[in-house]
């Protein structure tokens, strides 16, 4: 008799949102990461890291991250969750910063999430724009 042993697949899915495209010095960016585990292992100890090094010279962090699973920690300039999940468990991941104004740091903030863990999907950066008050002339000059 021949028995076939299957073999379990992991999965994390790690996917980063930011609720604007573009803000202007002096406003809020709040960011979502999601991490879920869309395979057929639990995850103990699971790490995610999104590291601030391309945000910090333009954004100050606000120091207001939370987990739903898990638990998120800051040491400038990575912010970093761990956790347990089992097949189906989503852990949602919110944190924000303010861009500095007067703006000090160039024109974009570029961070990348990243994960060591077996079988991770969707490491994606993402890419925030954002602009410099506008003068405004007057016909006069």
């Amino acid at each position: 008799m021949l028995h076939h042993r299957h073999r379990l697949i992991p999965a994390l899915t790690i996917i980063k949102t930011a609720n604007v495209a573009s803000a202007a010095p002096g406003s809020a960016v709040d960011y979502t990461i999601t991490v879920a585990d869309t395979g057929q292992t639990p995850y103990t100890g699971a790490t995610v890291t999104d590291d601030l090094s391309g945000v910090l010279s333009a954004a100050a962090y606000n120091g207001d991250a939370a987990a739903t699973i898990g638990t998120v920690s800051y040491a400038s300039p990575a912010l970093t969750w761990t956790g347990n999940l089992v097949p189906g468990d989503t852990a949602t991941i919110t944190y924000s910063v303010t861009i500095k104004n007067p703006e000090t740091g160039g024109t974009s903030l570029t961070h990348t999430v990243t994960s060591a863990a077996a079988g991770r999907a969707g490491l994606w950066g993402d890419l925030l724009r954002y602009h410099r008050p506008l003068r405004v002339l007057s016909a006069t000059g």
